[in-house]
C-alpha cells in the first residue's frame, strides 16, 4: 500500500512538473519552458529548453523571428484549444530549429529537437515558416512528424519550408488519422523518415490536401517500408499542381510515393520525376492519378517523361538539381494539365504568384506569355513566329510592342 503511494505521488510530481507554468526569459540561457498561462508574443530570437505547451492560449511568432530549441527532445505544443500563429513574409521568414550545443549557431545537423505538435481543436497558421532538425524516432518521446505532429483539420501552412527533419513515420509531416490540413506553396527537402513516409506520412482516413508543393531530396531508409516522399496508408491525400523530385526509398519501389488502400486519393497535374519505380501501390491503382507526368511510367491520360530532363520528352525543368522546377516552352508539361477535376480545387496561381492561364500546366509553375519575335513574317498563327516556337494561341497574349515595329 505504502510503495502504491509512493508511487502515486511521484508521478504526480512529474506531472506537474511536465506541465508548470512558463519559465525562463528566453534567452541562450535562461530558455523558456513549461505551460502558458496567457498569450505570449515571439519577437527576433528566442530559446526555449523545454517543452512550450499551448493549451488555451495563442502563441504568436512575429515575422523575421526566431525560435529556438537547446534541448534534443523539447516540442512546442499546441493542446486543447491553443493556437500557433506564427506569419512571416517572404524577406522576413520566421525559422523554428536548435542550437543545442549553445554555439550560436543553429540548424547545425547535431541541433535536433522535438517538433511542433499540433491537436488543438483550434485553428492554427504557419506562413513563411521554416522548419528545421526536427527529430522524432525515440518511442519515449515520439516517432511520428518530424518537424510537424497535425491531428487537426484547419491548421494551414502557406509558404513554409520542412527541411533536414527525421521521424520513423512521416519524416517531415505526419497527418493523423481522420484529418485535412491544407499545405499551399510549400517546400519539402531533404526530410528522411526511417519506415515511410519520407516528407508526409498519411495516416488512415486522413484526407491532406496539397498544392503548389515541392517534394525534393526526401527520402525512406528502410528495405521493407515505403514512400521517399509520401506515404498514404488508408488515406485519402489530394495532391494538386505539384512536383515529386529526386526522392528515394531503399525499397525497391515507391521513390516518390507508397499509396496503400488509398483509392479515393486525388493527385492531378502533378510530376513525379528524377527517380525510376516512383509508385509502389497496395489495394490501390493507377486511377488515382488524373494528367500527371511520370518518369517511365505510363498511366491513363498522364504523361510519360524521359529521365533527361532537356529531351524532347522530359520536362525541362530549368535548373532542377537546384529545385528551380519552372519549365521552359519545350516542356511537354506545358498547357497539358486539367483545369477542373471534381474533388479537387485547382489553384488560381503558381508556386511563385503567377495568374494560372489557358489550360493549366503540369506542376508547380505557369508559363504566362509566349513571346513574339516575327522571324518569319507578321502571320500571328505562324508557330515560327514565336519564342520556343510555341504560338500562345487564343487565351492570353502578353507581348512587348516595341518587338512588332
Amino acid at each position: 500500500m505504502l510503495r502504491g503511494v509512493i508511487i502515486t505521488v511521484i508521478g504526480l510530481v512529474f506531472s506537474l512538473s511536465a506541465n508548470a507554468q512558463l519559465t525562463g526569459v528566453g534567452s541562450l540561457n535562461n530558455p523558456y519552458k513549461g505551460t502558458l498561462t496567457g498569450n505570449l508574443t515571439i519577437t527576433g530570437v528566442k530559446y526555449f529548453g523545454g517543452d512550450i505547451i499551448v493549451d488555451n492560449e495563442t502563441l504568436t511568432i512575429d515575422a523575421g523571428s526566431k525560435f529556438i530549441s537547446t534541448s534534443h527532445t523539447a516540442s512546442i505544443k499546441i493542446i486543447g484549444t491553443g493556437v500557433l500563429y506564427a506569419v512571416g513574409t517572404s524577406s522576413s521568414p520566421i525559422v523554428f530549429t536548435g542550437d543545442t550545443d549553445k554555439d550560436k549557431i543553429n540548424g547545425e545537423t547535431t541541433d535536433t529537437w522535438g517538433d511542433i505538435y499540433i491537436t488543438s481543436t483550434a485553428a492554427s497558421t504557419l506562413s513563411y515558416c521554416t522548419m528545421e532538425e526536427g527529430l522524432r524516432t525515440d518511442v519515449s518521446s515520439g516517432t511520428m512528424g518530424g518537424g510537424i505532429y497535425l491531428a487537426n483539420s484547419s491548421t494551414t501552412l502557406n509558404n513554409c519550408i520542412i527541411r533536414n527533419c527525421t521521424a520513423v513515420k512521416g519524416g517531415g509531416i505526419y497527418v493523423a488519422s481522420g484529418y485535412s490540413p491544407s499545405i499551399t506553396n510549400c517546400l519539402f527537402r531533404d526530410n528522411k523518415a526511417t519506415e515511410n513516409g519520407g516528407a508526409v506520412y498519411a495516416a488512415s482516413a486522413a484526407a491532406p490536401v496539397f498544392t503548389n508543393d515541392i517534394f525534393f531530396s526526401n527520402s525512406s531508409t528502410s528495405a521493407t517500408y515505403k514512400g521517399g516522399a509520401i506515404a498514404s496508408v488508408s488515406a485519402s491525400p489530394v495532391i494538386v499542381n505539384s512536383v515529386f523530385a529526386y526522392n528515394t526509398s531503399s525499397s525497391s519501389s515507391g521513390n516518390a510515393m507508397y499509396l496503400e488502400n488509398s483509392g479515393a486519393a486525388k493527385i492531378v497535374n502533378s510530376v513525379l520525376w528524377g527517380t525510376n519505380n516512383l509508385v509502389a501501390f497496395s489495394g490501390t491503382t493507377s486511377s488515382v492519378f488524373s494528367r500527371c507526368a511520370l518518369q517511365g511510367a505510363t498511366y491513363p491520360g498522364c504523361v510519360t517523361l524521359n529521365s533527361i530532363n532537356n529531351a524532347t520528352d522530359g520536362p525541362n525543368f530549368t535548373n532542377p538539381t537546384s529545385a528551380d522546377f519552372s519549365i521552359t516552352f519545350d516542356s511537354p508539361l506545358r498547357d497539358a494539365g486539367l483545369s477542373t477535376l471534381a474533388g479537387a480545387t485547382i489553384p488560381s496561381t503558381d508556386y511563385y504568384g503567377n495568374r494560372r492561364i489557358g489550360p493549366t500546366d503540369i506542376g508547380i509553375y505557369e508559363i504566362i506569355y509566349s513571346r513574339w519575335v516575327g522571324i518569319a513574317n507578321t502571320d500571328w498563327l505562324k508557330r515560327i513566329n514565336w519564342e520556343g516556337n510555341y504560338s500562345p494561341g487564343t487565351y492570353e497574349i502578353n507581348f512587348n510592342a516595341s518587338a512588332l515595329s
